[in-house]
């Protein structure tokens, strides 16, 4: 295993243990660790490790929103899009270059339409978009909230159509579809299904009420429809070593 792989694989278990201390309320303590972890993945280069500052900051920012520092949680989600945008061009060249890059999937959502819990998956920019939404929503800058919760959704909704053209296609050969492929799918319609509420929240807001009404229809239907996948059949994937 090369170093990078062993500091990514530390920074992932500071990064939970750093959620653990945040939620027995010790705020300080867990900004503490996300800092000392952001310094050290500086050190080292690669889309792994710019996937996982933008975890880090992602976490970090959670810590300052739940200790009521609204504007100090701005900051880092507004860099972690930088940093995400950076790690995005880094895996599409991979990919480009023949490469395939395996990366972990994990993460629930957050309380409050805020994902609280760490995540690193393909869809990162869209849920750190989610999490700026609901920080400028509670600034009261609901047109940026707004505008945020639009980017959210195209991101989601480009990721979920490219997972049910993989599950359409497997089905057109006769072929087994993966637990995983499958729960992705219902992740990420979750997900725009929160957007779309989170959406219609802001546009209530600005007294959109029509649009405010269809986006809480849209979310609605995309909440209810998430399981329509359980009749494929389905297969559980291998187990993987290491995730990067």
């Amino acid at each position: 295993m090369k170093l990078t792989q062993y500091v990514a694989e530390g920074a992932k278990l500071f990064n939970q243990f750093g959620m653990d201390l945040l939620n027995q309320g010790q705020h300080k303590e867990c900004q503490k660790l996300f800092g000392n972890v952001l310094t050290l993945l500086k050190r080292f280069q690669g889309h792994q490790i710019h996937s996982l500052i933008g975890l880090t900051l992602n976490n970090l920012s959670c810590s300052y929103k739940r200790n009521g520092q609204i504007e100090e949680a701005q900051k880092p989600l507004t860099k972690a899009l930088e940093i995400q945008a950076l790690a995005e061009e880094q895996r599409t060249s991979e990919v480009v270059d023949g490469q395939n890059p395996v990366f972990e999937k994990s993460q629930r959502d957050g309380d409050d339409r805020f994902n609280d819990s760490p995540r690193n998956s393909n869809n990162e920019q869209a849920l750190t978009e989610l999490n700026l939404c609901a920080i400028y929503s509670q600034q009261g800058d609901h047109m940026k909230a707004k505008m945020y919760a639009h980017s959210s959704i195209y991101k989601l909704k480009q990721e979920l159509e490219h997972i049910k053209a993989q599950i359409q296609q497997l089905q057109s050969r006769d072929a087994d579809v993966s637990v995983e492929l499958l729960n992705s799918a219902r992740e990420k319609q979750s997900l725009c299904a929160i957007a779309h509420y989170n959406l219609g929240s802001q546009q209530e807001f600005l007294k959109e009420y029509p649009k405010a009404l269809e986006s809480y229809r849209q979310a609605l239907i995309l909440e209810k429809t998430k399981n329509d996948f359980q009749g494929l059949r389905a297969v559980a994937p291998s187990p993987l070593i290491n995730e990067f």
